[in-house]
């Protein structure tokens, strides 16, 4: 009797994980949930494990599904179409309406399996089925349509034939995704969301309330703030977004893995123009993005002046308390030419790094280019050379500024005599250089290093996404084999197509924010090459 819970619990713990339902209307659900066809998910576990070398294991797994459904695998229901579950939330949280989605290839084999998972199932003179179910006290119910089995619990009116929308209204057929989920946050009654926002509004004034033993009056009031303001955006997200959704794929034709987080927010309100500006200028790096780099990683925001006055009165308030308790007078110059030097960046509220790593070279290493924007570097330079200045002779043997030059920029050097050998089997014996560029600190390391520096010394502008990070795995292979002896063979084997070792992130805005991961399958092939080397 216990091998029957496992499929019986697939088949129908989406049916009784919800509550009740209120049927489908002319607008879409609230929340649509799709999943992909059990021919297509088993196919797509079937072409990871392949990759991974675990390809017999998968159909062990496949060979157990089927045995656990009483012999007759999954009969009755039709393998080659999606699995879905639909929800429309009620005015009173109780009244709300899920319903599940089983596609079903013959209605007659369908309830003789669930009776093969001890699930009997009990015709009615409405053509609605009741299934008794082991250990569980609510009702479910089930009526075929439209050669699905449509099903809910509690109140069997929710799948009155009149209320039942078609597959299609609620299980897109474009969307190839193995699982998808969207949230129509603009659907969900205004009443529940008060009601929510009134909780979060008091763990947030709890939260806000308490104190460390450790903090003082100056960083309780700046955290006391920081909870208020981060209480505000989720209000507007609550109040002011429209849809949440993300989507889960496996491409085994173009070899694509790929998860999907978007938000979108209702026209016109302040979190749709707050979404609008992410990512909404260019970087001062984006001349980085798009080259062949071991690994690449941008991150550009500008934040709104609301956001801009809140940041700088919280850094000022507590370099305010910190300098009030500072008794060296020279730290505390010192400090407040710091406070001076970066407050303008702050002010200005664009804030834009990059980072790049080549290599490897001939010898192995790599070479690292990195920036900060500054909206005045001059005070940041006075500031590094003042900071030189009152650094004991002795202590400064390593640091030469003006040690070398770039067009008309000096550029500093910083020897590292004391770097441990994984900076080595990175970076060499390369010395750090930087500079300071109109409008940026740019700092290199590696082989090639001060050249790197001087090919960036003139950055321009360009288009790029709000973040981006990039990594090209099968550079990485000095520094995998360090510990897998066997990593140059698995990426000759497993990247052998231009691209086929690619793992990126981004982050866009727009008319939603989007933030995407994707990667290669033929990094799973990699990850199980160097799996079975390490075995042997």
């Amino acid at each position: 009797m216990k091998k029957h819970l496992f499929p019986c619990g697939i088949l129908l713990g989406l049916m009784l994980a919800a509550a009740p339902l209120r049927a489908a209307d002319a607008d879409p659900p609230t929340i649509q949930i799709r999943v992909q066809s059990i021919d297509g998910i088993l196919g797509k576990i079937q072409y990871l494990a392949e990759l991974a070398g675990k390809g017999e294991e998968a159909k062990q797994f496949q060979g157990m599904i089927m045995a656990q459904a009483g012999g007759q695998g999954l009969k009755g229901i039709d393998t080659k179409r999606p699995i879905g579950a639909y929800a429309t939330i009620g005015p009173n949280g109780v009244d709300s309406v899920v319903v599940v989605l089983v596609p079903v290839a013959d209605e007659k084999a369908f309830v003789g399996l669930l009776e093969n998972l001890n699930a009997k199932a009990t015709k009615g003179a409405d053509d609605v089925y009741s299934i008794q179910v082991p250990n569980v006290q609510v009702p479910v119910f089930f009526r075929f349509a439209n050669k699905y089995a449509y099903a809910t619990v509690m109140d069997k009116g929710n799948i009155a034939k009149e209320k039942l929308p078609a597959p299609e209204k609620v299980l897109p057929p474009d969307d190839a995704g193995i699982a998808s989920f969207v949230l129509r946050i603009d659907q969900i009654p205004e009443n529940l969301k008060q009601m929510a926002l009134t909780y979060m509004e008091m763990a947030f004034a709890n939260l806000k309330d308490q104190k460390n033993p450790s903090e003082t009056e100056a960083q309780h009031k700046v955290k006391a703030e920081a909870m208020e303001r981060n209480f505000e955006n989720v209000k507007a997200f609550v109040t002011d977004g429209k849809e949440l959704a993300f989507k889960l794929n496996v491409d085994t034709k173009a070899n694509d893995l790929s998860f999907e987080f978007s938000v979108s927010a209702k026209p016109g309100t302040k979190l749709a123009a707050t979404i609008a500006q992410t990512g909404g200028s260019k970087s001062l790096f984006g001349s980085w993005y798009g080259g062949d780099a071991a690994a690449l990683a941008l991150l550009h925001q500008t934040v709104s002046k609301e956001d801009r006055e809140f940041l700088v009165q919280t850094i000022e308030n507590l370099a305010k308390d910190a300098l009030g308790k500072e008794q060296d007078a020279g730290k505390k110059k010192l400090a407040e030419e710091a406070l001076k030097a970066l407050m303008p960046t702050v002010r200005a509220g664009d804030f834009d790094f990059g980072g790049v790593l080549r290599g490897p070279g001939k010898n192995g290493h790599y070479t690292f280019l990195g920036g900060i924007k500054l909206a005045e570097t001059a005070g940041v330079e006075k500031l590094v050379r003042d900071v030189y200045a009152i650094i004991p002779p002795n202590e400064r043997k390593d640091i030469a500024l003006d040690a070398e030059t770039a067009g008309d920029l000096k550029v500093h050097r910083i020897t590292v005599s004391k770097a441990d050998e994984q900076f080595k089997q990175i970076f060499g014996d390369s010395p750090v250089y930087f500079t300071f560029s109109k409008d940026a600190l740019l700092v290199s390391l590696g082989d090639d290093a001060l050249g790197a520096l001087k090919g960036a010394a003139s950055l321009q502008p360009k288009n790029a996404p709000a973040a981006y990070v990039e990594v090209l795995v099968s550079k990485f292979v000095p520094l995998i084999a360090f510990k897998h002896k066997n990593a140059e063979k698995a990426a000759h084997e497993a990247f052998s197509q231009p691209g086929s070792d690619k793992v990126r992130l981004i982050v866009e805005g727009g008319s939603g924010v989007k933030f995407r991961i994707e990667a290669k399958a033929q990094i799973v092939k990699f990850i199980g090459l160097l799996d079975k080397g390490s075995g042997e």
